[in-house]
């Protein structure tokens, strides 16, 4: 029974330090998001690019993937709560 509770611990560990990985790489993406939408808008104010409509395209697609990367993650801590939820439920059951 300890054994397994070691194990449920190190895979919550595990996955705790993918959820902080996550973390840091969405951080990145968005330094990354937000820098490439303020060389586009400097570029457009600057007269390198004239056609709004091509910036506001490709400011859209910028968004979109960034969105999609924090979707993906906001659906990871459910997960990980989830899981710690049942080893508490666990304990309970066995005390």
């Amino acid at each position: 029974m300890q054994a397994q509770k070691l194990a449920e611990a190190e895979e919550l560990k595990v996955e705790l330090r993918r959820v902080d990985e996550s973390l840091v790489s969405i951080r990145e993406e968005y330094i990354d998001y937000v820098k490439r939408v303020d060389d586009l808008l400097d570029l457009f104010v600057n007269g390198d690019i004239r056609d709004a409509e091509q910036i506001a395209n490709v400011t859209e697609k910028l968004e979109e993937g960034f969105n999609q990367r924090l979707e993906r993650f906001c659906s990871r801590p459910r997960k990980l709560i989830g899981n710690h939820c049942q080893l508490l439920e666990k304990e309970r059951e066995r005390q």
